[in-house]
């Protein structure tokens, strides 16, 4: 697997370290988070053109402010996104989801394992598909 490259780095990583991946740090092999905020939506870049190795120490965390492609976050890889460790999935901007509410919170060329941790909102009936074998599709069920 070709390792991929932190944003604004032209040289490969030398080693995949633990830590959190969110939409908030650089995109790229094993993701390090950052300050400030991103607003919801596409989470995609130069850095993520390849393959995503989760490790079991890793953590992605997802924004959900709304249905609208623009309202919550979407993780894209264009390679193999190997998943484990955790999904953390917060709801923001006082958003409710309904029953039957989808959200297509990773696309990649392959999706390969699961989460092992999915932390997903208290309240609601979750499901977390991997089905499509190229997406990860939360919805809330009844």
């Amino acid at each position: 697997m070709k390792k991929a490259r932190p944003v604004g780095e032209a040289r490969e990583l030398d080693e995949y370290r633990p830590c959190r991946v969110d939409h908030r740090g650089q995109r790229a092999g094993l993701f390090q988070s950052g300050s400030g905020g991103d607003a919801p939506g596409a989470l995609y870049d130069e850095g993520v053109q390849q393959d995503l190795a989760q490790t079991t120490d890793g953590e992605l965390t997802i924004e959900l402010g709304g249905t609208g492609g623009s309202q919550f976050d979407q993780f894209q890889v264009t390679g193999t996104a190997n998943l484990t460790g955790t999904l953390r999935v917060l709801l923001i901007s006082s958003f409710t989801p309904n029953v039957g509410d989808q959200f297509e919170i990773l696309t990649a060329g392959t999706v390969s394992g699961t989460f092992s941790n999915p932390m997903l909102p208290a309240g609601f009936n979750w499901s977390v598909d991997y089905s499509s074998g190229n997406s990860v599709v939360l919805e809330v069920m009844p």
